[in-house]
C-alpha cells in the first residue's frame, strides 16, 4: 500500500456478485484474481494465515457465537492497533483516515527528542 494509491479490494472472479455491492459506493477499486492460484492473492492468504496463528490458535472457541466474537475483536485489533511493519510500523487505520504524515513526523520529532536527550546524559559526566 501507497500513500495517496486507491484502496483495492481482491476477489476471485466467480465473487463478482458480493464485491461489487461494496466497490462502488466506497470508492474501492475491484481487483479480480485467478480461482485456485493462490501467488495471485497472497495478500488475503497470508491476512488468513495470521488470523489463524494469531487469533484461533490463541484462543478457545466455545461455539460459533464465541468464535464470530472473538475474531471480531481480532480483526478490530488488526486494522486498528497491530503496527504492521509493511506499513511503516503504523496501523491500517492510519492509512485509511490519512494520518500517514502526522503519525510518522511525530516518531521522528520523538526520535530526535530522544537522541538530544541520550547526547545530553552522556555529556553530564
Amino acid at each position: 500500500m501507497y500513500i495517496g494509491a486507491p484502496l483495492r479490494l481482491a476477489s476471485i472472479s466467480s465473487l463478482t456478485i458480493y464485491t461489487s455491492f461494496f466497490t462502488l459506493p466506497v470508492g474501492l477499486q475491484h481487483i479480480r484474481t485467478s480461482v485456485a492460484y493462490p501467488q495471485s492473492n497472497g495478500k488475503i492468504e497470508r491476512y488468513h494465515r495470521t488470523i489463524h496463528h494469531d487469533c484461533l490458535m490463541k484462543t478457545s472457541l466455545i461455539n460459533l457465537d464465541d468464535a464470530r466474537k472473538q475474531i471480531a475483536c481480532y480483526i478490530d485489533y488488526y486494522n486498528k492497533k497491530r503496527l504492521h511493519s509493511s506499513l511503516f510500523y503504523l496501523t491500517p487505520e492510519d492509512f485509511l483516515l490519512n494520518r500517514v504524515e502526522d503519525k510518522l513526523k511525530n516518531r521522528e520529532r520523538k526520535l530526535k527528542e530522544a537522541k538530544m536527550n541520550r547526547f545530553e546524559v552522556r555529556n553530564v559526566s
